[in-house]
């Protein structure tokens, strides 16, 4: 029988009315920010407070003082606007010149869905794909936030929506960098493919996310009054900027990857339940903050094109710096993951011939910045959009 200690009622109110302030008056950039000062502030009443009641023993004033903090935060959270933890960060100069990169909407890949629960308006979402042209070579850039408004032709506002995809906000926290190394999403997939020289992704059914993206969301009210005439869709659209580092290992115990202060080694290779695992031995060090990264590994056969995506298993005999320390930057990292490779159960196992045409590919990814960019679409009919 578990226990399950009781909940703490004041913190969950805490919790209750940062939510409800942050909805009204915090964008997602400020949050990271004003949580770490709004943390700050309740140290220092908690220390007056009891600086209060040890002093004087008077325990109703020391009760006034404490039921203080719920007006004090709505102040503090009101007023509060020192970003100094940004989610997004420009481009640094010579990556690249947002100017020359176009970004435009697959008008032939929208379509709609219908939104639909008891109780809840109906919606129609629009779905559909961007594309970046003049991108430079060696660089990815994969959609986050965006705002959308759509006008009519005499440029009345109509509808807004905001709207973004898993990179929306960057989590520089290293307690979670081994859960984003054991996913993968349809577009970096997708971008992964042709870095990899044109593979087929045999599991990719793991992947998370959609291939499109959910463009707007339009009220039932506005499609059906303004379906058949010529509309603008405007999208401002941020851009997050990666660079992938691509490494090709023998898969063979004892091959090394060695760079900087990240080291890698390959400890065996064996099969089990239809599946061949890769054991690792890995190890990295920074004694200065690092930027943000994520290192995914795939067994890639070029003679065949198709790779496979391999899903991590920790263990228990991670080594790492202390959780408290961790939150901030790591200092030292020691683990040993197993790397599983695996086909759906409904198709054929790996057999030792594609094993033995294939490699260990190591692709480290780095965030360089985020740049902006503004998607039109002049004549938007939503009649000539297929859908439900």
């Amino acid at each position: 029988m578990s226990f399950n200690p009781p909940q703490n009622a004041l913190m969950q109110a805490i919790a209750e009315t940062v939510k409800v302030v942050r909805r009204i008056r915090w964008d997602d950039s400020l949050y990271f920010s004003g949580l770490i000062g709004f943390l700050l502030f309740l140290l220092v009443v908690a220390l007056v407070v009891v600086c209060h009641q040890y002093l004087t023993r008077r325990t109703g004033k020391s009760m006034i003082l404490a039921s203080s903090v719920f007006p004090g935060v709505l102040l503090f959270m009101t007023f509060w606007t020192w970003d100094f933890w940004p989610d997004e960060y420009p481009l640094a100069e010579g990556i690249l010149d947002p100017e020359q990169v176009t970004a435009r909407i697959q008008e032939k890949s929208l379509k709609f869905r219908r939104w639909h629960k008891p109780g809840r308006e109906e919606r129609r979402i629009l779905q559909g794909g961007v594309v970046l042209d003049n991108l430079p070579a060696g660089l990815a850039a994969l959609p986050g936030r965006f705002t959308v408004s759509l006008f009519s032709k005499s440029g009345e506002a109509l509808d807004q929506y905001q709207g973004g995809t898993s990179y929306a906000r960057r989590d520089r926290s290293p307690r979670f960098q081994r859960y984003r190394e054991r996913d993968l999403d349809t577009k970096k997939a997708s971008l992964l493919s042709k870095s990899l020289g044109g593979v087929d992704f045999l599991n990719s059914g793991q992947f998370e996310g959609k291939p499109h993206l959910e463009l707007i969301w339009i009220s039932q009210e506005i499609h059906n009054r303004y379906s058949g005439d010529e509309l603008v869709y405007e999208a401002e659209m941020h851009f997050l900027v990666q660079r992938d580092a691509i490494t090709r290992m023998r898969l063979e115990p004892g091959v090394r990857y060695d760079r900087g202060s990240d080291h890698a080694a390959i400890l065996a290779v064996t099969s089990q339940n239809d599946a061949w695992i890769v054991h690792l031995s890995e190890s990295s060090h920074k004694l200065t903050l690092d930027d943000w990264k994520t290192v995914r590994y795939f067994l890639v056969n070029s003679s065949r094109k198709e790779a496979l995506f391999g899903q991590r298993d920790f263990g228990l005999d991670s080594l790492s710096s202390h959780l408290l320390f961790s939150d901030i930057y790591q200092v030292l990292e020691v683990r040993r993951p197993a790397l599983s490779f695996e086909l759906p159960s409904e198709t054929f196992p790996i057999d030792a011939s594609w094993l033995r045409g294939a490699k260990l590919v190591r692709v480290e990814t780095r965030n360089l910045g985020w740049f902006s960019k503004t998607l039109r679409i002049e004549d938007f009919v939503m009649d000539r959009i297929p859908g439900p």
